[in-house]
């Protein structure tokens, strides 16, 4: 799991109550690692589930389970996925006093209903990562409300109508594990909900854009967030002199809380780089709502890890600014073969001063 929760590995003290976590996956693990690596087991195990392996999904899951699963995020919840869709067919292996399982492998029956409630718990998960993965269209500005979506889902109670007929203790085990994994959650996105991190969703169209379920935004946060927008804003209307500045400021300050009205009464489904340009009236605001809007959600384009981190949800607008100059002025009139040796004379040249000049980087 590479979000730091109650059941990473290399937690160097975690919970004692997420201790029958942390055995299930390491069981889960042991019996994979088993099944694949003994031919007569493997073997055993096909002819077991063969009535599954005739159906399309049966094979894609056997595959799964008798293959490493790799360092994916979600390769835990695969694994649990696995073990509980294969239960029976497990249970018979486990039998069979021939195949001579390790004892230390062995799950009961609370282990096996853990496993099935624990994917309930983290199934939440797996759908936020495929929205983060989704880059044309997602952006940090909407990653609050996800977030909060996210909590909620995980609130005590969502899951217990689905675990009717378990083994004792296993629902109070599933909401502890619940419990820890917001904890997780709203420690590692809490800087979200700070001024500079809703810059983007200040931008957004729709109202009570602020109205979180989990979170609350008072009103010097969201001051905070005007600043921040107004701040960058001035950076590209240079002044000479005081007088001038503040003139711009409060000319800059009337025309962002005018757009934020007009944004208000829009449908939050509105394409927000499309309905800025389509407002001339705020053109003082526009570059800088670009740049906010267009920073990604997730750091990495299709990647398959569970990787927001506070790199990127740390909203860094002269960073992004930077990082879209270079791409400018290296796909400006040139080849395939230029641009790759535009690429490595530039990254050499940025990793000595990161502070590039305007005549280094280039026409914007």
């Amino acid at each position: 799991m590479a979000i730091n929760d109650c059941l990473d590995p290399k937690s160097a003290a975690p919970p004692p109550e997420c201790q029958p976590h942390r055995e299930v996956v390491r069981k889960a693990r042991g019996l994979l690692h088993f099944v694949y690596a003994r031919r007569a087991v493997r073997t055993e195990f096909a002819g077991l589930a063969q009535a599954k392996l005739s159906q399309q999904e049966g094979a894609r899951m056997f595959d799964a389970l008798v293959q490493d699963a790799g360092t994916h995020w979600d390769s835990d919840l695969a694994l649990l996925e696995r073990i509980y869709y294969f239960e029976r067919e497990i249970l018979s292996l486990l039998r069979n006093v021939d195949l001579v399982f390790p004892e230390d492998f062995v799950m009961c029956r609370f282990e096996f209903d853990l496993a099935y409630a624990m994917t309930l718990v983290l199934t939440p998960l797996r759908i936020f990562t495929n929205f983060l993965q989704n880059q044309r269209s997602v952006t940090l500005g909407y990653l609050p409300m996800k977030i909060d979506e996210l909590i909620s889902s995980l609130a005590p109670g969502s899951f217990v109508a689905r675990m009717r007929g378990c083994a004792d203790g296993v629902v109070a085990q599933m909401e502890i594990f619940q419990r820890f994994l917001v904890q997780s959650i709203e420690q590692r996105f809490g800087d979200l909900f700070e001024g500079g991190s809703l810059a983007a969703r200040y931008l957004l169209p729709g109202n009570d854009l602020f109205a979180f379920t989990n979170f609350s935004i008072s009103a010097e946060k969201l001051e905070a967030v005007k600043d921040t927008i107004l701040t960058h804003v001035m950076k590209l209307m240079p002044s000479a002199t005081h007088q001038q500045r503040e003139r711009k400021k409060l000319l800059a300050t009337a025309v962002l809380e005018d757009a934020r009205l007009a944004l208000d009464e829009e449908n939050p489904d509105v394409d927000p780089l499309t309905w800025w340009p389509n407002h001339p009236d705020y053109a003082a605001i526009f570059p800088v709502a670009k740049m906010f809007l267009q920073i990604p959600a997730a750091s990495t384009e299709n990647d398959p890890y569970f990787i927001v981190d506070h790199r990127r949800t740390r909203v860094d607008v002269d960073n992004f600014r930077r990082e879209y100059r270079l791409r400018r002025w290296l796909s400006a009139g040139v080849t395939a073969e230029e641009k790759v040796a535009r690429s490595v004379d530039l990254m050499e040249r940025y990793s000595v001063n990161m502070n590039l000049s305007r005549d280094e980087i280039g026409p914007q």
